[in-house]
């Protein structure tokens, strides 16, 4: 061992790999019981006094693996936790934020034409983050780290118009011109209204948050009765091509920032990826002529 003795590689071992990381069983034929204690004390996970029968090396060595495997179970359940209540928070924000906006307006309008609208908006924004926070409490939720949906037929045009109307007041501080361009029939999909709801307004609320005070954003619903797309349409100067790899990645945060210091948890698109492969669908980023960016979601249309 290059003139180190046993302590000495159980040292340099545990200063590299942690006891979740790599078991260590030590072997001897004259260690004393004095000499064991300090071995297990230095970070040793057993020992074998020689002689020993195979029968006792299997044993060890199974046991010591079976804790190394409980180890790895709990660091992924452990990461599992972490994403869920990073979505948790993320989804939360943006309800937060309209809570935030609409009483904010509710005070300067209290004597206007409006009040009553706007109450509607914080009680409907209220009313999300408590469903959400439903969800995060569920047990089995926290376990597998799953996003849940619940499917039935909607009008995208409906849901759409609601995210925009949300977004509207983050806009307005802004001064954005936020426009929407729908289609004179409805477009119907089988989804989770509160889902993909939530897949629209973080995409325009995305926009609104990169793009300059006064800057425009463009939202656009369309079908060819076999799937539908929704267009997120921005003059925000885009992202880098080197980084659009990372755009669906969780945690993962760009060279692009907000325009008025608002806050990102690089979560937001990734949990819309997720949201979108539970039905069937898909969302993508495309370069918008080099002066701002277009995400788009797509569906497949309700059968008839």
């Amino acid at each position: 061992m290059n003139g180190m003795d046993g302590f000495e590689l159980l040292g340099a071992l545990r200063s590299r790999f942690d006891m979740s990381q790599m078991a260590i069983i030590g072997v001897s034929g004259k260690a004393s019981s004095d000499q064991i204690a300090q071995f297990m004390k230095h970070g040793g996970n057993d020992f074998l006094l020689k002689p020993f029968q195979q029968e006792q090396v299997c044993s060890r060595v199974n046991a010591n693996a079976q804790l190394l495997d409980q180890f790895s179970e709990l660091s992924s359940l452990n990461q599992q936790k972490n994403e869920l209540l990073g979505m948790a928070a993320h989804d939360i924000r943006g309800p937060l934020g309209v809570v935030s906006s609409a009483a904010s307006m509710l005070k300067r309008e209290i004597s206007g034409e409006h009040p009553e609208m706007l109450l509607g908006l914080v009680i409907e924004a209220a009313e999300s983050m408590e469903e959400l926070l439903d969800r995060l409490l569920d047990v089995s939720s926290i376990e597998d780290a799953n996003i849940s949906i619940d499917i039935d037929r909607e009008n995208l045009c409906s849901l759409l118009d609601k995210a925009v109307a949300d977004a509207q007041l983050l806009a307005n501080d802004k001064q954005q011109k936020l426009n929407l361009e729908l289609p004179v029939e409805a477009v119907w999909v089988e989804a989770d209204s509160m889902r993909i709801k939530e897949v629209a307004y973080n995409l325009i609320s995305n926009a609104i948050k990169y793009s300059p005070v006064g800057g425009k954003i463009d939202v656009r619903l369309s079908s060819n009765h076999k799937k539908v797309r929704i267009e997120v349409i921005d003059e925000a100067g885009g992202i880098p091509k080197a980084e659009q790899h990372l755009l669906f990645k969780p945690f993962c945060n760009i060279s692009t920032k907000p325009t008025a210091g608002e806050r990102s948890t690089g979560l937001g698109l990734s949990i819309c990826q997720r949201i979108m492969k539970l039905h069937k669908g898909e969302i993508k980023y495309r370069s918008n002529a080099q002066v701002g960016s277009i995400f788009e979601a797509v569906l497949p249309c309700a059968n008839d």
